[in-house]
């Protein structure tokens, strides 16, 4: 099998300028996979300190409703010119600050994250039994140049064609 027969790529967050945005990615289903990776990717970034920058997963109380923050993990490579990701870290519920003198400091010269969510994170409940995510970021009034893909992996289902995970 393929990459592509084993995972599902989706651009939750086309490339663009997010100065003074606030950041929503598109709803993305697990119903079919394990596993949810998002890359962001961060070119021009601001030199600020970002008091109100948060980098926050969500899961969904419904398909079209996805508003509960809960703790996953994250890894960092904030250095534009390397490839070596950082410890896997936690990202609380209350999320991770971003910025210059921050948790994680972007700063200028770009570099990415990697947020890993289980399925088994998502904690469903028969209150909240949705199975769907998406992050959520807050750029105050910071330059910034960014896009977010989602990999699903791990497929319930494996296909040579995987059906469309994008609920909103």
């Amino acid at each position: 099998m393929t990459f592509t027969e084993n995972c599902k790529i989706v651009n939750a967050y086309p490339s663009k300028d997010a100065t003074g945005a606030t950041i929503a990615t598109d709803i993305i289903s697990m119903k079919n996979y394990h596993h949810a990776t998002f890359i962001i990717s961060f070119g021009t970034c601001h030199t600020d300190a970002a008091t109100t920058t948060n980098l926050i997963a969500y899961k969904g109380e419904d398909v079209t409703t996805c508003n509960t923050a809960f703790a996953c993990q994250y890894r960092a490579e904030l250095d534009a010119t390397a490839d070596t990701l950082g410890d896997l870290t936690a990202l609380a519920a209350t999320g991770v600050s971003l910025g210059a003198s921050n948790t994680e400091d972007i700063g200028t010269g770009g570099g990415f994250l990697v947020v890993e969510i289980d399925a088994s994170d998502l904690a469903p409940t028969p209150a909240n039994p949705y199975d769907t995510i998406r992050l959520g970021m807050v750029w105050a009034g910071q330059a910034t140049q960014m896009s977010i893909i989602c990999i699903l992996s791990e497929p319930r289902y494996a296909q040579a064609a995987p059906p469309t995970a994008i609920t909103d």
